[in-house]
């Protein structure tokens, strides 16, 4: 029989007064007996998601809590202790003052290896000038070093600061090449040696890229020699750990039409006819010539400094063959990059991972795919990436077993959002980079 039976006869065999006291004593006891079940219930059910966790999320021991609360957690070290995790940043002369001084060099190799940081970028190649001292560059076309600056200071060797900051605070420095196979119009290697340099097909040799450029001509002999030169010059005079060329190593899609470049196409494709510029096999063949000047220029660093890292970099494929005729996966098949880095740098996430993904279907068939760095854009003057965003994309790219690198320093600690801190900013890398990156990287 159920209790709320029980109790009922009980109560009809009382007097009525004290039925009526029963009563109400019953009331309030049922009362009490709601209010726990009700509190019970509400106690059990799940919190909403956009509601704040009751406590913070933990934290590795001894690192800082941070401003911002962390969304995503670190992702565990390296399996292989014989590797390095590549933790890298891009040091620019353009929106930032990092390399004007040997001092400002200092504090930024200082504060990167506390971050846990491990690689350097530093240009060294940019606007058709070196900015360090370059014995080439004086003798090509009479300026050793990009005049009226920082890097023209009397007895300033930028270069020889970033190797001495890196060794200093462990730091590995792999001079960054940037404007590749660009130079400025105005620049004086294309005045005084105009036939370097590729055209398109009405003939113009020039292109408003920002600023007005001109290209120099991969299939020539002596703009393999001069590239050649200037790198193998930097390794000799260097210790650096490295070097680096990216998406400007490169041609935009409409340049190629030089009389050595078509006269080559024709004698290999027996074609007579002019092609245009989106033919299948006159990209090929363009793409093929950068990819060769490549090679050499690798093959003699090679074998100037066994074992450096080649750092090779672009943007995803197709779209880099076919706008800038960069096909990376032939440099990958060759063996010529030690280290891949992709540009990833979009500003939704989904595409962010839908290119992080497709990178990964492009290099599967690769009997020896390169170590992969995931370039990451930590900011420029007009986007300002959040601290949150720039988190996200650190654990996805580590969870794939991939490093990462920023564009660029300024951006990490300077062009930061409104609202933001750089202290901020530091606790995410306190907390991504916290585990040590082993003292080496992996082998060519």
């Amino acid at each position: 029989m159920f209790a709320s039976q029980k109790k009922a006869k009980r109560m009809r065999r009382l007097p009525p007064s004290q039925t009526s006291t029963v009563s109400a004593r019953q009331g309030l006891l049922d009362s009490l007996w709601i209010t726990l079940a009700l509190l019970f219930v509400v106690s059990c059910k799940p919190k909403l998601e956009s509601q704040p966790p009751s406590s913070p999320l933990p934290t590795l021991p001894g690192q800082p809590n941070s401003p911002l609360s962390p969304v995503v957690q670190p992702a565990p070290p390296p399996k292989q202790r014989n590797t390095r995790e590549v933790r890298g940043v891009w040091l620019t002369n353009v929106d930032s003052a990092v390399l004007h001084s040997k001092q400002s060099i200092e504090a930024a190799f200082s504060k990167l290896a506390a971050l846990g940081f491990t690689t350097v970028y530093p240009v060294v190649w940019n606007r058709g000038y070196t900015l360090f001292p370059s014995p080439v560059a004086a003798k090509t076309f009479g300026a050793a070093v990009m005049p009226s600056g920082p890097f023209a200071a009397q007895n300033r060797d930028m270069l020889q600061d970033c190797v001495e900051m890196g060794r200093k605070y462990g730091l590995e420095v792999i001079p960054w090449f940037e404007y590749g196979l660009k130079v400025p119009a105005n620049h004086p290697l294309f005045k005084q040696k105009p036939e370097w340099f590729t055209s398109t097909n009405s003939g113009t040799k020039t292109r408003q890229d920002g600023i007005s450029v001109a290209y120099l001509n991969p299939s020539l002999p002596a703009v393999r020699q001069f590239l050649s030169d200037m790198v193998v010059d930097t390794l000799t005079r260097y210790e650096v750990d490295g070097i680096q060329f990216d998406d400007h190593f490169s041609l935009w899609h409409e340049f190629g039409y030089d009389s050595a470049t078509l006269d080559a196409f024709k004698k290999s494709t027996n074609s007579p006819t002019l092609p245009g510029t989106k033919d299948k096999a006159w990209q090929t063949f363009r793409a093929g010539q950068i990819t060769d000047t490549l090679a050499q220029v690798i093959g003699a660093a090679r074998r100037t400094r066994p074992g450096l890292v080649v750092s090779l970099s672009s943007n995803k494929y197709p779209w880099s063959l076919e706008q800038h005729l960069q096909d990376w996966p032939a440099w990958i098949r060759r063996g010529l990059a030690d280290e891949f880095v992709l540009q990833n740098y979009h500003a939704s996430f989904d595409t962010f991972r839908a290119d992080l993904l497709g990178y990964k279907q492009t290099i599967d068939n690769s009997t020896k795919p390169p170590y992969t760095v995931m370039g990451l854009l930590s900011g420029i003057k007009t986007r300002r990436v959040p601290a949150l965003d720039i988190e996200q994309r650190i654990h996805s790219s580590r969870a794939e077993g991939y490093g990462v690198a920023f564009f660029f320093y300024a951006s990490l600690f300077e062009l930061i959002p409104s609202g933001e801190t750089p202290t901020q900013r530091e606790g995410i890398f306190l907390r991504q980079f916290a585990s040590p990156s082993y003292p080496r990287r992996p082998g060519p």
